[in-house]
């Protein structure tokens, strides 16, 4: 193979070019990324590999050498997906780079193979990084197609990683669906032997081209009804915001109280086109006709000065604790007032209250708060829970604090708004950080605030408009209840 004195022959390996050359007749030199081995100026002379042939008896016909970089492409731990969708994905790829390297990153259809790393490089995505992390986006991708991910790093050197540890950490996936077919319960919780309207919305990104039928279904079917039992849809339906189509549930009587997934079945010439996803969750939750959740939440409470009467609304729909007609007030709440009170339901989350048994009118000097009674003699309001209200259901089961108060808001017309002033001197010295502690007050009957309006006004002191700027966008990002100003602010 040598026998052409002066002619050059090169391999590459690895990102590395080895040159051979018979140099002038009976010697055959090597090298590793040189020009020519036979010019000793041009090269490390230990990096030479004479090969005399009058000693050996004849030149070499092959050679096999192994040898370590000295400086290695960075090993990868692992590829994560961050997002998918029908077209591109979104990954983050961890090194064990600590300096400035390349990421190369491609995306092969599962059917074919990788067989050489080379294809990522010139094929891929890259990203320059200097952390060890990098995110790639990878495009192009066909909808709805299983694909492996291959990823390799190079060093400074330009080594790359080899075959056997890039196939180490293929990462496979699967696109989304070119269509989308949403199922969204807008009621999740229901009571047995019940039936619900609507309680089930269907949305289509895009119609089908031909054909598509979606059957809901679930293990227990014989407890539970949709109607229609599936909806057909065609290249002529609705699609886009606001069009959706609804679906009811019936419950039947000897159904067990727990949760139960709910599974759809796509059928149709168009099926493969749509991915089914389920935006509230597959579960739906039966209650127990017997079961009577917690006592429910104060809303408001408002006096209304021309009919003299309280209206209490709570956030839930009660079972009214049995109550009918005119009932004493303490029978459930804990008054601060200073006549006793008469209370009616006006419906399963209002309560009307009235002085005299009579129902006629409330004093003038009505005021204070109102809790749910703790008396432990008062059974009655044990029996108050939240209940769905009729043909209903809850989307999701109130969480309730049974120790809530709320207080009697004395003009429905003119609600007070609560206002929070903090007043310091003129100069600091000295200071440290400002704290501004929102989270609790008096008389706010446990409620939340509604809103936040920050102004700073201040003499001699240039930063105003920069201690409002900082007060804002720390209510924004971190705490509208907890303002922590620091000192440096305050610097004049």
């Amino acid at each position: 193979k040598y026998s052409d004195v002066d002619t050059t022959y090169s391999m590459k390996c690895y990102n590395h070019i080895w040159i051979a050359k018979n140099c002038d007749g009976s010697n055959v030199k090597m090298c590793v990324d040189c020009m020519d081995p036979c010019e000793y100026g041009q090269i490390n002379t230990e990096a030479v590999v004479p090969f005399p042939c009058s000693i050996t008896g004849g030149c070499i016909h092959s050679l096999m050498a192994t040898f370590e970089d000295t400086n290695p492409a960075p090993l990868i731990y692992y590829i994560r997906v961050e997002s998918i969708s029908k077209s591109l994905v979104n990954i983050s790829v961890l090194t064990a780079a600590d300096s400035f390297i390349s990421v190369y990153c491609t995306a092969l259809e599962s059917n074919l193979q990788l067989t050489s790393v080379s294809t990522i490089i010139f094929n891929g995505e890259s990203k320059l990084t200097s952390h060890g992390k990098a995110q790639i986006i990878l495009t192009d991708l066909n909808a709805a197609t299983n694909y492996s991910i291959f990823c390799t790093t190079t060093s400074s050197s330009g080594s790359t990683l080899s075959l056997s540890n890039v196939l180490k950490n293929v990462k496979k996936l699967r696109t989304d669906c070119c269509k989308i077919i949403n199922v969204n319960f807008v009621h999740r919780h229901f009571l047995p032997g019940n039936s619900y309207a609507d309680a089930i919305q269907v949305t289509l990104s895009a119609p089908p081209s031909e054909s598509l039928y979606l059957v809901l279904s679930t293990i227990f079917g014989n407890f539970f009804t949709f109607s229609p039992a599936g909806l057909y849809f065609s290249s002529s339906s609705l699609t886009g915001d606001g069009v959706t189509y609804s679906l009811s549930i019936t419950c039947g009587i000897g159904i067990r109280s727990g949760a139960y997934n709910v599974s759809a079945t796509l059928l149709g010439t168009s099926r493969g086109e749509f991915k089914t996803i389920f935006s509230s969750g597959e579960a739906i939750y039966i209650i127990d006709s017997s079961y009577i959740g917690p006592r429910p939440t104060f809303l408001s409470a408002s006096y209304d000065k021309n009919t003299q009467q309280v209206d209490i609304v709570l956030k839930y729909y009660t079972n009214k604790a049995g109550l009918t007609n005119l009932f004493p007030c303490s029978l459930l709440f804990d008054l601060s007032l200073k006549y006793n009170a008469t209370c009616q339901w006006i419906d399963g989350s209002q309560i009307r209250m009235y002085n005299s048994p009579d129902g006629t009118l409330l004093p003038n000097g009505v005021g204070g708060t109102i809790s749910w009674s703790k008396n432990p003699l008062i059974l009655v309001v044990q029996k108050l829970k939240v209940v769905p209200p009729p043909f209903a259901a809850f989307s999701t089961w109130p969480s309730v604090d049974i120790n809530s108060s709320v207080e009697i808001i004395r003009n429905s017309n003119a609600i007070i708004k609560p206002m929070v002033i903090a007043i310091g001197p003129e100069y600091f010295r000295s200071c440290g950080n400002l704290t501004i502690d929102l989270s609790s007050t008096t008389g706010n009957s446990g409620r939340e605030w509604m809103h936040h309006t920050v102004l700073v006004s201040a003499t001699g002191n240039q930063n105003t408009h920069k201690i409002m700027e900082y007060a804002i966008n720390y209510m924004v990002e971190k705490s509208p209840l907890l303002i922590v100003l620091p000192s440096t602010l305050f610097d004049v």
